[in-house]
């Protein structure tokens, strides 16, 4: 009498060594993609949450900050932006920013909201309102990156920095 074998009825011996061996290989490699997969799913809707440490400090990216303009925090706002508008000093220090828009009418605050900025976080990216042309050298040794005239619109930088259909 034959005892039963756990083998498949098709495995003879070793000439189906490398058949079998083909055949794990093929399922492992499934199951390391699908891993992978999964992995770079949950990865995937971490990043989308916003739950990301950007800033050298380990705060969260909070988005982009406007100082001065609520008009063009909203606009910002509608292009699908997390924004987020102050209208006094300091520099808020609860998350870091991409970009800092510091668009009152006051010099001396644009001043030293760009100067909180960069010292809170000297990666962020500043566009500044300069009212004053004489102050101009002053507002690049700040490190503001791109300077706005007096007068000068905001809705050309916001459409090249963040596309023309997102508003409408």
């Amino acid at each position: 009498m034959r005892t039963p074998s756990l083998l498949p009825f098709w495995y003879s011996g070793k000439e189906n060594e490398v058949i079998d061996l083909i055949l794990f290989l093929i399922i492992v490699s499934v199951g390391v993609v699908l891993l992978v997969y999964l992995v770079m799913c949950r990865i995937d809707h971490f990043i989308e949450r916003g739950a990301i440490l950007d800033s050298p400090q380990g705060r969260a990216n909070q988005g982009v900050l406007v100082y001065g303009a609520p008009d063009v925090a909203e606009k910002i706002n509608k292009m699908g932006v997390n924004c987020r508008n102050i209208t006094a000093q300091p520099f808020p220090e609860d998350g870091c920013y991409s970009i800092l828009f510091a668009l009152s009418d006051d010099d001396k605050d644009n001043l030293t909201i760009c100067h909180d900025a960069k010292s809170t976080d000297p990666g962020i990216a500043i566009v500044a309102r300069c009212n004053a042309p004489s102050l101009r050298d002053i507002f690049i040794a700040e490190g503001v990156d791109r300077l706005l005239n007096v007068g000068e619109p905001i809705d050309a930088l916001l459409t090249e920095l963040w596309g023309a259909d997102k508003g409408k």
